[in-house]
């Protein structure tokens, strides 16, 4: 790349992470055979030796190699879940955020943003149909300027969608399902978010 050298003396990325949890179950609880369960989970991940692409010119001349491991990151966030069902019907809440920072102390622009989705639906003898809700945060991002030619910290829009769907097992051999997703024709931008 640009008169760059291959670098063989990469070293291996290592990560180590930690997890810590818990979970509380309820059963018989509105009517015969419901469950409640919940769960939260925190982790954290921190990545060593992280192999980081180096195209600045002026940075990193050629014939210096492009590739080193000179980054590390340290990830952490949450996840919390809800779920009810009995024999009629189903509901389960997710929600979910991870944030995280470089070697530098940057923020880690390719990260997901925060979640929530809410799926719920209807239990027949041998059908089922049902709802999943889907809301993403607005986030912070790294978008590529055109008219500079420069990577500046830009807002990425959140967005919902809707999508519903039905299965019905017709016999032991065959099953149908139908799917709609994006029901209201939502408008959104999937953003990486690295300045590329």
């Amino acid at each position: 790349y640009n008169g760059c050298l291959p670098n063989f003396n990469l070293a291996i990325e290592t990560s180590q992470s930690h997890e810590v949890g818990a979970t509380a179950s309820f059963d018989d609880l509105l009517i015969n055979s419901d469950s409640l369960r919940a769960r939260i989970v925190y982790f954290d991940t921190a990545v060593d030796d992280e192999i980081l692409s180096q195209t600045s010119p002026i940075l990193n001349p050629a014939p210096a190699p492009r590739y080193s491991n000179l980054g590390s990151n340290d990830r952490h966030g949450y996840e919390f879940e809800l779920s009810y069902a009995n024999r009629f019907m189903y509901s389960n809440i997710v929600y979910s955020e991870v944030a995280g920072n470089d070697h530098n102390n940057e923020p880690l622009w390719q990260l997901p943003a925060d979640t929530l989705v809410f799926d719920t639906g209807l239990l027949f003898s041998e059908a089922s149909i049902g709802m999943t809700f889907k809301h993403l945060q607005n986030r912070q991002v790294k978008a590529f300027n055109m008219h500079t030619g420069q990577s500046e910290v830009a807002q990425h829009d959140g967005y919902s969608l809707i999508n519903v769907y039905a299965n019905w097992k017709i016999n032991q051999q065959i099953s149908l399902k139908l799917a709609l997703d994006n029901l209201l024709d939502s408008q959104y931008q999937l953003v990486a978010g690295t300045g590329g």
